[in-house]
């Protein structure tokens, strides 16, 4: 049985992808580079269906964690906080 699941998602920029390769993440601080390919994103922002990942698990949903990785809501201690927000919203949102 799985009790825990760390929850995150990712945005991938395909048109930067083909164009600079998967090798090519360049950025050497959190934040975005203009040739990053991928970054870390809000949970409904990214490539994963949380509904539907989650929903597989039913009817024992294991316990769920997650941390602010979107650099977009890393600038302040507000920010992070408004990005966490958002990502519990949208969690209670989508719980099967």
């Amino acid at each position: 049985r799985i009790r825990h699941i760390h929850v995150k998602n990712t945005v991938i920029r395909r048109d930067k992808l083909d164009d600079v390769g998967i090798l090519h993440n360049t950025a050497k601080d959190r934040g975005f580079e203009e040739n990053q390919w991928w970054y870390h994103s809000l949970l409904d922002e990214g490539e994963i269906d949380w509904r539907r990942m989650l929903s597989a698990f039913m009817p024992d949903l294991p316990d769920l964690s997650f941390e602010m990785e979107d650099y977009r809501y890393q600038k302040s201690v507000d920010d992070v906080k408004k990005g966490l927000g958002k990502q519990i919203e949208y969690i209670r949102r989508i719980m099967p």
